[in-house]
């Protein structure tokens, strides 16, 4: 909500969503008379603004009272349109951003890092990630590492809108040594890859102390008297 003196707008900006070419939407803005006297309430936009808007039907709106009008947007583009909408009285103004978003792709993938730990040479790890789709276009997709370490299943494929997919790929290391990977996913509708990384320490032979299935790197007894054994399976 946005206030300006003697005049109280609501919403504070409008958007538009995912509209296709030669599609049409509207929507409601409403101004309230805050002061203590009548007065004539305009709305309007630029004479090149993309946007259209009604004026009210009333000439003057009471102390207290709103005025309702109407925002119309036709997309004649796939690209995002901007303008301001300008809601004025007698002694004062409040421009309002309208905005226009054309259909697009977007993507989350869950988990981005994979710390594999340590790991002996010639030992196959293998991980599972997913991608959920959040946008609002098909898109064909890319999985790619430039580490011959890395195999990745399905590396391309479509995805298509609020679609989760589960991938994964399988790592083996040849030789010792901490080691770093970046995997990219790309599309075909987006211009940024999302990178996951993938870290290790590869040793020649490995002792690793598991505890309930997990890596650790120390184990605490506890209090253990003289002559007491305990054992930790």
């Amino acid at each position: 909500m946005k206030s300006q003196k003697s005049l109280q707008i609501l919403p504070d900006n409008i958007i538009f969503h995912d509209l296709e070419i030669g599609e049409t939407d509207t929507m409601e803005v409403w101004a309230k008379n805050i002061s203590k006297k009548p007065m004539k309430i305009r709305f309007s936009f630029p004479y090149n603004s993309p946007f259209t808007v009604d004026q009210t039907k009333t000439n003057v709106t009471p102390p207290g009272l709103e005025a309702k009008s109407t925002v119309h947007f036709t997309c004649s583009k796939l690209e995002i349109e901007k303008s301001l909408l300008k809601v004025e009285c007698d002694d004062c103004f409040v421009e309002i951003p309208v905005i226009s978003y054309p259909p697009a792709a977007s993507f989350k993938i869950s988990p981005l890092e994979f710390d594999l730990g340590t790991i002996a040479v010639n030992t196959t790890e293998e991980r599972k990630f997913k991608i959920q789709s959040v946008g609002t276009l098909d898109a064909n997709y890319k999985l790619s590492c430039k580490s011959d370490s890395i195999k990745l299943t399905k590396p391309t494929g479509t995805i298509s809108p609020q679609q989760t997919i589960e991938l994964g790929f399988s790592f083996r290391s040849t030789k010792p040594g901490k080691t770093e990977y970046k995997i990219n996913f790309t599309t075909d509708k987006t211009d940024s890859p999302i990178i996951l990384t993938v870290k290790a320490d590869v040793v020649d032979h490995s002792i690793v102390l598991l505890h309930e299935g997990k890596e650790i790197q120390d184990y605490n007894f506890g209090y253990v008297y003289f002559g007491q054994k305990k054992v930790v399976q």
